[in-house]
């Protein structure tokens, strides 16, 4: 779908692009056509598009599956209206917030995101058992989920993307393939879940302790751990930790703790989370 025909969909649809920043159409269909190779898509597969708008993704994907393997969530009742007649009975099309919806069967995701809930539907398709996600971001997000420590990119995204799945860039997407469009470059971002590399005590203490190092990054990390005792509340029972209680529980660690929270990889962060939680629960 080029410029011209979106243009007339718009205006047709009542559609006010410009005024909605985050919703941007692509309309490269060369790019397209790349994401749904990235998938390796077969005839087996079961997909889930999340953000369909008017289809330009939607149609490369129809062209490797089967009828009825494609599940498109799509929360604008008429671009749901406009995908149906499109597509007709080779997708099941189901008008929705993703944020509030349960995804059922599917084993891969292709997707253009909606930029404003990048972080949120990352981590909601990470809750599920999935083979491959193809994923468009913002190129600074994209960045952020792959940075390593010591970048200035790097942070509490970086780490809880590595921490349950493998991260890569794919390839930069200009701003041309887009209407309208957007201020900033684009990535298109394959997403492997991989639960199993990190040995972690507690994964709900684990996230608030990073929450808590990242939220004061600039800082040493032991002046982070101690400053933010409120994350610290123990989930099993309600009790939560004062700031005598935590800096005694300061774990006798390998790791220096008067470094910052940056200079730490994922592994290093995994086992100082885990040395602190058995300090403070045991």
């Amino acid at each position: 779908m080029n410029k011209k025909q979106l243009k007339e969909i718009e205006k047709k649809l009542g559609l006010d692009l410009k005024k909605n920043s985050d919703q941007v159409f692509l309309i490269d269909e060369r790019v397209a056509k790349r994401q749904v190779e990235y998938a390796e898509i077969s005839g087996e597969d079961l997909v889930l598009e999340v953000g369909a708008g008017t289809g330009t993704l939607t149609n490369h994907i129809t062209k490797r599956t089967r009828e009825k393997n494609l599940t498109v969530i799509e929360k604008d009742p008429r671009l749901v209206d406009l995908l149906k007649d499109r597509f007709g009975e080779h997708i099941k099309v189901k008008l929705a917030n993703a944020l509030e919806v349960e995804f059922n069967d599917f084993n891969k995701i292709i997707s253009n995101l909606p930029y404003s809930i990048s972080s949120e539907i990352t981590f909601k398709f990470l809750d599920y058992e999935f083979d491959l996600a193809i994923l468009m971001y913002q190129k600074e997000f994209a960045e952020r989920m792959v940075a390593e420590p010591e970048d200035e990119m790097y942070g509490r995204l970086s780490v809880m993307i590595e921490l349950l799945s493998d991260a890569e860039i794919k390839e930069i997407v200009p701003q041309t393939a887009f209407y309208p469009r957007p201020r900033v470059k684009s990535a298109i971002v394959q997403l492997t879940p991989n639960k199993t590399k990190y040995n972690v005590t507690n994964l709900g203490f684990f996230k608030r302790f990073i929450k808590a190092i990242f939220t004061q990054r600039r800082k040493k990390i032991k002046n982070s751990i101690i400053n933010t005792r409120h994350i610290y509340e123990n989930e099993y029972n309600g009790i939560s930790k004062n700031k005598r209680e935590i800096k005694k529980s300061l774990p006798k660690t390998e790791f220096d703790l008067d470094k910052r929270p940056e200079d730490f990889n994922t592994a290093e962060l995994v086992r100082l989370s885990n040395q602190f939680y058995d300090e403070l629960y045991k």
